[in-house]
């Protein structure tokens, strides 16, 4: 008759094979996987003019958290729920961080353009043509409007009409 301790060693031992032949297996399907996901949210980041250096070793640095997270909860808490439920919600932290910050950067650029329409107007009533205009906004405003003026400014020098 085998001890407890045995059998949560025959147990880690064949979980730890299985992991290890899912892995092995499952390699294509997981680069497939990842390479969707960053590809959305490398487009969200671009819409939102942030950075995209490093995000597939951000991936997986956080799919391994969140593997890590589940097997730790699933031996230390000893409950599958539990380490579901964190899974899950680790596994929908990123969209949900693009989708706040894509509201604030709304909320600010809502904030910040009644005083950038009154710069505007007032350099084009001081004869400023609306493309000049548009440079001193891109020049003069604070973030994360002047982003926004430069992108226009920016395909307006390359050709495209206001």
């Amino acid at each position: 008759m085998q001890t407890y301790s045995e059998m949560m060693l025959a147990g880690s031992v064949c979980l730890g094979a299985a992991i290890a032949v899912a892995a092995f297996f499952g390699r294509g399907y997981f680069g497939e996987l990842l390479d969707a996901v960053e590809a959305d949210l490398a487009d969200k980041l671009r819409r939102l003019r942030a950075s995209t250096k490093n995000l597939r070793a951000y991936l997986v640095a956080w799919q391994i958290a969140i593997a890590a997270t589940f097997l730790g909860m699933l031996f230390v808490a000893e409950s599958l729920v539990f380490a579901v439920l964190l899974s899950a919600f680790l596994l929908a932290a990123p969209w949900y961080l693009l989708r706040r910050m894509a509201e604030r950067r709304r909320r600010k650029i809502e904030d910040q353009l009644a005083d950038a329409m009154v710069t505007l107007a007032s350099a084009v009533r001081a004869g400023l043509s609306l493309a000049q205009s548009l440079e001193i906004l891109a020049a003069q405003c604070p973030r994360p409007i002047n982003d926004e003026f430069h992108q226009i400014v920016a395909e307006y020098n390359m050709g495209k009409p206001l």
